[in-house]
């Protein structure tokens, strides 16, 4: 099965091409990237789900050590909660049982190396994740331009950035999804059996990390048959045999499915399907339920928290080869799977009107796939329309340098971005929701705030991400400041004022947030702030 070329056609592979193209500066440009993100990566704090993924995964853990009859003498935690009836087994487990069996290897036993550990693991994944696009792109577009700038959109946006340093879902979720991208390119490219498994074991793996990675299934079938060059007996194995590789990984690799593979499977998929997340967002203004949030609240967060140049290259990208697939789409098979890939989870989340909440995160997996189909287009409209190429790369080249200067400015808060459509303030939009600036926030009372002779101080908040923050910092921050739950019994409030209610007695200054100490903004906008108890 080889991706098809010709003219009209954006499948074309001209090997030779790799001999001559200096893709070296690409992994030079991500060997620096990784070594910064490594460096900064205990800048982040702590993000409010984080526990609860570890949770999911000992009670995991026991389940197998259970099923194997082997004691694992480290675990520790939900050593009651039985696998078979946990309320949220329908998560797969790969990263964190990852996670977990490294914390007994190194012996980590603390709050602050177990999440740092976590942290520095989605970090090395996203950043293996980019270095397999980067070599999809070049290999598609034969073009060192075209896949440095994709490589740096990839990258360098603003909130992917910062989730990168830390989100145990969306972004292990995305780094997945982009690496099963490259599989399923090489089913077609080279059409060898090897792939063809390989490619069901990456499939298999996506299901396990959230099992919207299903999507893969239909696309990788659907490409599959499109081959007309082989005959249909061929394609029927090949399909046969991808839907083994398959169903056997993810069984495999998801406890779950060990005792009841077609129940648990049909179950957790009815479960994620719907989310039970029900509270109130914070959409323009206004609480809005969640299960009541309007179908532009996916479209309104992309586009108010993406920066504009990457958004109209997207856009261009997506209504081009889009047009061109419809004029061939034998031909551009492949151009056709990654927009099933990127258009058809959006279609399903409002079709089967999922919840969503916290800005668009849990869509993040797209992003790659937005980048292979800007290449395409970038390279097409390279070869036909070059003023046009030339002016799209300028644009790109300007929105990266300033995206990347913002980000500079405001490290460690780049999950705040929002760009100018939004036209943002306090109340409007969710700021930090998952409260990673409490840590900052604890930093900075103790270097700006407290003297060398001050006693030990007591901070309280309301929010667990707070406690967790906390947990994070190192001992010299912590043995300064001990965690509270009771404002009325510390010296200072801490808050991210994630709720309307908790922004209403900010204004007010009620209670708690009646003394203003000090607070961590972005772009003018107060994100996190800590208040003298008197």
């Amino acid at each position: 099965m080889v991706v098809n070329g010709g003219k009209g056609t954006l499948g074309h592979t001209n090997r030779s091409g790799l001999k001559t193209l200096k893709i070296y500066h690409g992994f030079l440009l991500l060997a620096i990237y990784t070594l910064v993100g490594l460096w900064i990566t205990p800048d982040y704090g702590f993000s409010i789900d984080e526990e609860v993924q570890r949770n999911h995964g000992l009670v995991a853990m026991h389940y197998i050590s259970d099923v194997f009859n082997v004691e694992i003498a480290c675990l520790e935690g939900q050593k009651d909660e039985d696998y078979r009836s946990y309320a949220q087994r329908y998560y797969g487990n790969t990263f964190q049982l990852t996670a977990i069996s490294l914390e007994c290897l190194f012996g980590f036993d603390d709050w602050r190396s177990r999440y740092l550990l976590r942290h520095y693991l989605v970090l090395l994944l996203f950043c293996t994740a980019a270095l397999v696009l980067y070599f999809l792109i070049s290999t598609i577009t034969q073009d060192a331009l075209i896949s440095i700038l994709c490589l740096f959109v990839f990258l360098l946006h603003p909130r992917i950035f910062a989730h990168a340093h830390y989100n145990p879902k969306d972004i292990v979720l995305l780094s997945v999804y982009g690496i099963s991208m490259y599989s399923l390119y090489k089913v077609f490219d080279r059409g060898q059996l090897k792939w063809l498994i390989l490619h069901g074991v990456m499939t298999g793996l996506l299901i396990n990390v959230r099992i919207v990675g299903i999507i893969l299934v239909p696309v990788t079938l659907l490409m599959i048959f499109l081959n007309l060059k082989d005959t249909l007996r061929k394609r029927s194995f090949s399909a046969l045999l991808y839907i083994v590789a398959t169903c056997l990984s993810t069984i495999a690799l998801w406890p779950l499915l060990w005792e009841d593979p077609i129940g648990n499977f049909a179950w957790a998929f009815k479960s994620m399907r719907k989310f039970p997340w029900l509270k109130d967002l914070i959409y323009w203004g206004e609480a809005v339920p969640s299960v009541d949030a309007p179908w532009t609240y996916l479209f309104s967060w992309i586009g108010i928290t993406t920066p504009l140049g990457y958004s109209l290259i997207f856009i261009a990208a997506l209504l081009s080869v889009g047009y061109w697939i419809l004029r061939n789409p034998v031909e551009n098979r492949y151009p056709l799977a990654i927009s099933g890939l990127t258009v058809g989870p959006v279609l399903a989340v409002l079709l089967l009107d999922s919840i969503l909440y916290g800005g668009w995160r849990h869509l993040y997996f797209i992003y790659p796939g937005l980048i292979v189909l800007t290449a395409f287009f970038l390279k097409k409209i390279k070869i036909r329309f070059t003023l046009f190429y030339q002016g799209m790369t300028v644009l790109l080249a300007l929105q990266i340098l300033l995206t990347l200067g913002w980000m500079v400015m405001n490290h460690p808060y780049q999950y705040n971005y929002f760009n100018v459509l939004a036209q943002n303030e306090l109340g409007k939009f969710e700021q930090d929701y998952w409260g990673l600036s409490y840590k900052s926030a604890l930093e900075k009372l103790v270097d700006d705030h407290l003297t060398d002779t001050e006693k030990k101080v007591v901070v309280s908040s309301y929010d667990y991400s707070a406690f967790g923050g906390h947990g994070l910092l190192d001992k010299a921050y912590k043995d300064r400041i001990k965690f509270s739950w009771k404002p009325e019994k510390s010296d200072y409030f801490i808050s991210n004022y994630r709720h309307l209610r908790n922004i209403e007695s900010y204004k007010k200054k009620e209670g708690p947030y009646a003394n203003l100490l000090f607070e961590i903004k972005v772009d003018g906008v107060p994100i996190c702030g800590v208040f003298k108890i008197e």
